[in-house]
């Protein structure tokens, strides 16, 4: 999904309440079926991306051994926040061109990359293992690349 503009997810519901958000990340629909969830999915967000509350998976399943299962990827064209309280979870695998910031104690299981990142809160970080095996499609990494460059021949004599 690609959206223009910035993205703000989980709403305030009240005086310093924040609603916690449940994803499924279902990838590009393949003949006879609407979604792939296996294929994860990637967002793609041309401006800031803000993240209150806890934004995590529903269910279960996230990375199991053979299938990228609710595999979210968030790519910001800006800077990306997670904020929101502390104790707060957030899973997927984070890219943002500018910066990203961390801005509550909050417990984090994926992988964050950025121009710069901003640890005003350090939170607990888990590494997913095996990474590269679960890089939803969209994400940089996640499929192979080919690079054709062209150049000038001469003959040197």
């Amino acid at each position: 999904m690609v959206i223009t503009g910035s993205l703000t997810i989980g709403a305030n519901t009240g005086p310093d309440k924040l609603q916690d958000i449940e994803y499924v990340a279902s990838g590009p629909a393949t003949a006879g079926s609407p979604s792939n969830t296996d294929a994860g999915a990637t967002l793609f967000v041309g401006g800031d991306v803000t993240i209150n509350g806890t934004f995590a998976p529903t269910g279960s399943g996230y990375l199991n051994p053979g299938n990228g299962i609710n595999s979210l990827g968030v790519i910001s064209a800006g800077n990306l926040t997670f904020d929101g309280r502390n104790g707060d979870i957030y899973t997927g695998f984070y890219y943002a061109e500018d910066q990203i910031n961390f801005n509550k104690q909050s417990h984090f299981a994926g992988t964050v990359i950025g121009g710069v990142v901003n640890w005003a809160q350090v939170p607990n970080v888990y590494q997913v293992p095996n990474l590269a095996n679960y890089l939803p499609r969209g994400m940089p990494g996640g499929y192979d690349l080919l690079l054709f460059t062209t150049r000038e021949w001469r003959r040197v004599y």
